[in-house]
């Protein structure tokens, strides 16, 4: 991991000397405690923001351009600040162009500027880079320019720069996480209201654990539009008899006495309980939480992760692996995939006095039989970008 002043050698080695000054921010990425494929049913999750993430660099040029460089890819890009933004979203710079974007079309003009990035986050991992990206970019522009958006403000401003100019229809949660986050606690949010409550997590003699299956999650080319669809199907069918706008509202003992609407639709049947009792587990995980009831919450973890598996089919051979491997090992006390699967993360919680060889001994299993070489990440609880953005304000 680079210090600042590493990262400031960077910065005048990419874009040279200058007497502007160059400012330094950071945003967290999110790990998702529990709460899987609820988001886009307007349901609850628990998130929290991590202590891996995002570093952005900032200075004003007199180029009457935008550079951007990251030290975690090769590909470097200017883009004229009078260009239209839209034809420069072949990369992962359409990340800050859109926010700047955001910013502009709110009438705050970030002056042209040089932008490096540097992350701490696994790519493609399930850990939200991207909206990491998007937030510290928010943040920084935020402060830079005066423009005085509150902490939901920017976390709504990060929504719609994926939303329309990006072009991917997701949630909330990982712009909520990472703005909004809290040290040592998670988030329990309402994603239809968008209230939330802070849920403390961070367990004395335990530590959470990120695995990371290296199996790389590609939503593009997963089934995961197959499922909002699949949502929305099983919820038009319960509205035969349920009037509802979304699954989240609809209790277990509705959707049960129900059961035979789904009589030649157990697929259907199947997501929709998976969302329903996942709504539920949320609820759980909050009291087990509250009430340090360990083997409560290794109880939900594995629920979660087999409701996952087994009724919403998102986890596939290397999460389930690395899973299972996981809950029979000495010192672990839960685990399941945590993302929206099909490749990507797992998360545990195991005994501080364990965890090192936890780490050890589920890395050599995993790769013998997968035969890929996991990576593992001790997370904390963290504050979220806003609160980073407040500490440097003073």
């Amino acid at each position: 991991m680079l210090t600042k002043e590493e990262l400031l050698s960077h910065f005048d080695q990419e874009f040279g000397d200058s007497s502007q000054k160059t400012h330094v921010f950071f945003a967290p990425g999110r790990v998702n405690l529990i709460g899987e494929h609820t988001d886009y049913n307007q349901g609850y999750v628990m998130p929290f923001a991590i202590n891996n993430g995002t570093y952005l660099l900032i200075r004003p040029n007199s180029m009457k351009r935008f550079r951007f460089k990251s030290l975690n890819l090769s590909e470097k890009r200017t883009v004229l600040a009078t260009d239209n933004f839209e034809n420069h979203k072949n990369g992962w710079w359409k990340y800050p162009l859109g926010i700047i974007n955001e910013f502009k079309s709110l009438g705050f003009q970030l002056p042209p500027s040089d932008f490096l990035f540097y992350g701490t986050i696994p790519d493609s991992a399930g850990l939200s880079s991207s909206a990491s990206v998007e937030m510290v970019t928010a943040t920084g522009i935020n402060y830079l320019v005066n423009a005085g958006q509150s902490a939901l403000e920017l976390v709504s401003l990060a929504k719609r720069c994926e939303n329309n100019f990006i072009g991917l229809n997701c949630g909330i949660m990982d712009m909520f996480a990472i703005g909004m986050g809290r040290s040592g606690d998670a988030l329990q949010i309402n994603c239809d209201t968008l209230h939330f409550d802070y849920i403390p997590v961070k367990l004395d003699g335990f530590q959470w654990v990120v695995c990371d299956t290296k199996k790389q999650r590609l939503l593009s080319e997963s089934k995961y539009n197959e499922r909002v669809e699949e949502c929305q199907k099983a919820l038009n069918i319960l509205n035969q008899r349920v009037p509802a706008r979304h699954l989240s509202a609809i209790s277990l003992d509705q959707l049960l006495d129900n059961r035979d609407l789904f009589l030649n639709e157990e697929i259907l049947f199947n997501r929709a309980l998976h969302i329903i009792s996942e709504n539920q587990r949320v609820f759980e995980m909050a009291l087990a939480l509250k009430d340090k009831d360990i083997n409560k919450i290794g109880q939900l973890m594995t629920e979660s992760h087999e409701s996952l598996q087994f009724k919403y089919e998102v986890s596939g051979l290397h999460l389930d692996t690395m899973v299972q491997e996981a809950i029979q090992l000495k010192g672990v006390r839960g685990a399941r995939m945590t993302g929206a699967g099909f490749g990507g993360c797992a998360i545990l919680l195991a005994e501080i006095k364990e965890v090192d060889s936890v780490i050890f001994k589920l890395g050599q299993l995993y790769s013998e039989k997968t035969g890929l070489s996991p990576a593992f990440y001790k997370v904390e609880p963290s504050d979220g970008s806003v609160a980073f953005i407040e500490h440097q304000a003073r």
